[in-house]
């Protein structure tokens, strides 16, 4: 670590066996005592410096250095020496020295007041982090995560190159994908035409499989506009493979493999192989397609369980044929009892938004609560075979959802059994089987294409349109694709995704019809007859799989809040980089040169209105001025939910039901 370097140490290597060495030292002062005693920090760790009282050398004075800021950069000789007896810190790797210095020199002197402090408690808020991002880089958790994700890259870099994978980059900028996600415009000269950013490589590995490429992976940058989503960045990493002359299990194997090979010691144990789960069982019993399986929590069905009048009791909306379907929270009365008001709004709004029309029912299963409730009014019967089901007893809580709808219904209560669950961890009830952590899931047998959200009559790819249908399905696919089950998988970790995978079309018929009779996408010979004309030329069979990377390192970080804690330089939740201020206007001349302000396909440009002007620039005080008061920071963040950004995104609008955020 110190090749290549004037240094001949860092600041986190020197031991108690290194007394008496003559040491040059590198870094930041984060701390400064009076001139006499200084810490410094690099990248590797801290050591603590010693300004000798009969120094020889006329610059060390602590008069003079009392005056350096802190994060100053200063380049130190010395010599090291066991510090003494009594005043040792064990909770450092470096605490047992010290070192006497000999010369200082600082080669970069900071600000006087910077806007953060570099320290692990009271951070700024995130927007501040962000803003001054090349501070919040030096915090040790920052500096910790990166170099996690740097070893874990290589690791799989390693399995990969082992097992004949060859890294193939291919191009950032490339042709708009029909059906896809929305993807980002790269305006070019030549008036009215344009380039798209690649939401993924996805048709340029399966062009690499048509050459002959047939082991390839990328670490790979992917971009894709989903409009501000607090748990997604605009662009973003995945580890993208492809093999030819391949079965899904082949790729399920290999990816579990992988992780088990380059999975870091520090985040816990992988086991293999990951349990898998049908698309259709996961909605079923967990409401999701992306189940965390640390706690049990299942849905059970209830419907045979309530009769009309039962029914009634729960909701007048009661109709017959409504499902009836509930989860159980073991002492969830007393547990709960401070959050009920909290959740039941939470759930309210999210029927809103999914158009739930049925009714969410939270019963308290008490017969010494007042007659009128609703539990104590249901039969008798009715409420022993409820709690026999769930395995509740007195005290415990249901969560009854009635509704005519029977995916809605297991979704709902799916978006109850995560929040109940996140509600409990967060007031420190041992929900979660930490023993199963990290929990990974595959989720296979997915339906190829969904009904629309804008248009029911019509469908849209579950997955991507180059997704195989199952070769037991092939032909329903030219009678009646909405019963199509796909060759995709998904891979879970504690109840994010975090890959999907799956077997591609090769096929040129298939494809074209998949695109033109079943998608019904215009004009798709023109937008695609290159991708079309490759399939035609030999296609061997071929599948692959990405992974998000971002979202896995964020699994592996333990102080990690979002999936912005593991990049070194990633947009605001609004989809802002806030450090530089962009998306920033382009200038008269970048407008002229790309056509900007001229009219393209019957839309006109429109210049935005000009940005207010910026505060006068105050110059850097010197150090024997008042600098300004900076408002204090406030207190340690607080864990945000996660809710899988990952980094990808369908074919398809995102919803629950829907599922697939499709990383490949």
């Amino acid at each position: 670590m110190n090749e290549f370097s004037y240094r001949t140490h860092n600041c986190g290597q020197l031991r108690h066996t290194d007394h008496g060495k003559d040491v040059v030292l590198c870094g930041w002062i984060q701390y400064n005592r009076g001139g006499r005693f200084l810490v410094l920090r690099d990248s590797y760790g801290i050591t603590q410096l010693i300004v000798p009282e009969a120094a020889v050398n006329p610059v060390l004075t602590s008069k003079s250095i009392a005056k350096i800021p802190l994060e100053s950069v200063i380049v130190v000789k010395g010599i090291v020496r066991r510090r003494p007896h009594g005043q040792e810190n064990k909770n450092l790797p470096t605490g047992e020295i010290e070192v006497i210095l000999s010369d200082l020199k600082v080669v970069s002197e900071a600000a006087d007041r910077l806007p953060f402090q570099i320290r692990s408690h009271n951070k700024p808020k995130e927007t501040i982090r962000l803003k001054y991002r090349y501070l919040d880089l030096r915090m040790k958790e920052m500096q910790y995560n990166l170099r996690l994700r740097s070893q874990f890259v290589s690791k799989v870099r390693d399995f990969l190159n082992t097992y004949g994978f060859i890294e193939v980059e291919t191009p950032t900028l490339f042709k708009e994908t029909p059906g896809g996600a929305q993807e980002f415009v790269v305006p070019s000269r030549e008036k009215g035409k344009y380039f798209s950013l690649v939401q993924s490589p996805q048709q340029l590995k399966q062009l690499l499989m048509i050459g002959g490429i047939d082991r390839y992976y990328q670490i790979a940058r992917c971009y894709r506009d989903e409009g501000t989503k607090d748990d997604r960045q605009p662009e973003f990493t995945q580890i993208d493979l492809e093999l030819s002359f391949v079965r899904k299990k082949d790729i399920i194997n290999l990816i579990e493999q992988l992780l088990l090979s380059s999975w870091p010691p520090v985040a816990g144990k992988i086991r293999t192989p990951f349990p898998r789960i049908t698309f259709s069982e996961a909605m079923k019993l967990y409401g999701t397609d992306k189940p965390d399986l640390r706690f049990d929590m299942r849905i059970h069905d209830l419907t045979n369980l309530l009769d009309s009048s039962d029914g009634e009791v729960l909701t007048p909306k009661f109709r017959q044929g409504w499902k009836c379907k509930g989860i159980g929270v073991s002492n969830g009365s007393k547990l709960l009892k401070d959050d009920l008001s909290r959740l039941r709004k939470e759930f309210q709004k999210f029927c809103k938004e999914t158009s739930f029309e049925g009714k969410l029912v939270g019963l308290e299963t008490s017969e010494d609560l007042d007659g009128n409730d609703k539990w104590n009014r249901l039969h008798v019967e009715t409420r022993s075979q409820i709690l026999m089901s769930l395995g509740l007893t007195e005290g415990d809580y249901l969560w009854l959802a009635i509704g005519e709808d029977d995916t809605k219904t297991c979704k709902l209560l799916g978006k109850v059994r995560v929040e109940v669950a996140r509600t409990l961890d967060t007031n420190g009830y041992a929900i979660y089987n930490r023993d199963m952590d990290p929990c990974f899931l595959w989720v296979h047998d997915f339906p190829l294409f969904l009904p629309s959200d804008e248009d029911c009559s019509r469908l849209e790819s579950s997955h991507h349109p180059f997704t195989a249908p199952r070769e037991t399905d092939r032909e329903l696919l030219f009678s009646d694709p909405s019963r199509v089950i796909g060759e995709h998988f998904d891979l879970v970790l504690n109840g994010e995704e975090v890959a999907g995978g799956s077997i591609r079309i090769n096929d040129p018929v298939l494809q074209k019809h998949v695109f033109k009779n079943i998608l019904q996408i215009e004009d798709i010979e023109e937008k695609m007859g290159y991708f079309f004309e490759a399939l035609e030329s030999g296609c061997p069979p071929h599948g692959g799989i990405a992974l998000g990377l971002d979202r896995l390192v964020y699994f592996m970080c333990p102080s990690a809040i979002s999936i912005r804690d593991v990049i070194a330089f990633p947009k605001s939740a609004d989809f802002h980089d806030l450090m530089t201020g962009t998306p920033s206007h382009a200038d008269s001349k970048t407008k002229a040169l790309y056509h900007l302000n001229r009219t393209h396909a019957g839309a006109s440009y429109t210049s935005p209105p000009p940005p207010p002007p910026a505060p006068p620039v105050t110059a850097r005080s010197s150090s024997n001025s008042s600098s300004p008061t900076l408002p204090s920071p406030p207190a340690s963040l607080i864990r945000e939910p996660e809710s899988p950004n990952h980094e990808s995104s369908s074919f398809c609008h995102q919803t629950e039901v829907k599922t697939m955020d499709n990383n490949d």
